[in-house]
């Protein structure tokens, strides 16, 4: 009798770690979030990379989802366990982007605009290019009337012994117009022209910096109205004519021919070791618990036998 009692404990308890592990009782908003990762595929190759489609979300569901992806944008490099689907801080980050989350825009602008590691040049760039959320843009937009000379970029040299290479950006007025041209380029909700725009832009940039800050200054200036009502099929291209300083260009000293022709592109992202999983494993650990379970009634099934 007291085998059978033990038996039974033995078969609960597997049981459990079995249900805790695979069937997990997930919220609706969890659940939620759990169909929209599936919807897409979030790769650190961009080629391969196909948005999680938001429009999943109904209205009545939007504010507990956002919540909920908050808590896990909080673990600073963490992960939350979703049943058997990990979401981790930057898929958070990315699916509230894409939700046009204001909160976590202006937070993610905030760390941006501090611009002194890779948090700014690497993880909050890459993040605002693949949410490519229209939204984003009037953030970034200020930068267009720097005074900041546009040619000058920063170089940040590695501490002493390390193995990794120095990191060259450009100015933060020139990233900022860059990242405003990937997103029109990317995001569906921007007309044919505006994207063919956009690639001229970007040209411009690697010819004169100075004129395609005064391209893009001048781009906003028409085009803020449209923004500040989301219509983003109203925004339209401006003349390359229209690039003008901001100020009379100062005299410069006469600078010393470089192997640099162009300024240094914008670093690729330096995924946190918790970002996005390569592909989505279940947990191993209650088949480990099983097993062990499963051997230790064995073991006391044949002790008995042999009483």
């Amino acid at each position: 009798m007291r085998a059978h009692i033990l038996l039974l404990l033995s078969l609960v308890a597997l049981a459990a770690c079995l249900s805790n592990g695979y069937a997990a009782t997930l919220t609706p908003a969890e659940e939620m979030i759990v169909k929209v990762l599936e919807s897409g595929r979030l790769s650190g190759d961009r080629r391969s990379f196909i948005p999680p489609d938001i429009s999943l979300v109904p209205p009545e569901q939007r504010e507990a989802v956002i919540f909920r992806l908050r808590e896990t944008a909080k673990l600073k490099g963490g992960n939350s366990l979703l049943g058997t689907v990990a979401l981790s801080t930057m898929e958070a980050d990315l699916l509230l982007l894409r939700l046009g989350d204001t909160f976590t825009i202006e937070r993610m602008v905030k760390d941006y605009r501090a611009y002194d590691g890779m948090t700014s040049w690497g993880y909050v760039t890459e993040s605002f290019r693949y949410a490519r959320q229209p939204k984003i843009i009037p953030y970034l937009a200020d930068d267009f009337c720097s005074k900041e000379d546009p040619n000058k970029g920063i170089t940040v040299s590695p501490p002493p012994g390390s193995t990794e290479f120095a990191v060259g950006v450009p100015a933060r007025s020139i990233f900022s117009g860059v990242m405003v041209t990937d997103l029109i380029k990317s995001s569906p909700a921007f007309s044919p022209q505006m994207k063919a725009w956009a690639n001229r832009a970007f040209a411009l940039r690697l010819e004169s910096p100075e004129r395609f800050r005064g391209l893009m200054r001048a781009w906003w200036d028409v085009n803020k109205t449209a923004f500040e009502r989301g219509d983003y099929l109203a925004v339209i291209p401006v003349a390359e004519e229209d690039a003008a300083p901001a100020t009379p260009p100062a005299s410069t000293p006469k600078q010393e021919p470089s192997t640099h022709a162009t300024p240094p592109a914008p670093p690729a992202l330096v995924t946190p070791t918790s970002a996005i999983p390569a592909e989505r494993k279940f947990p191993v650990w209650p088949w480990i618990v099983g097993v062990a379970v499963a051997i230790g009634i064995v073991a006391l099934a044949a002790k008995r036998r042999s009483l």
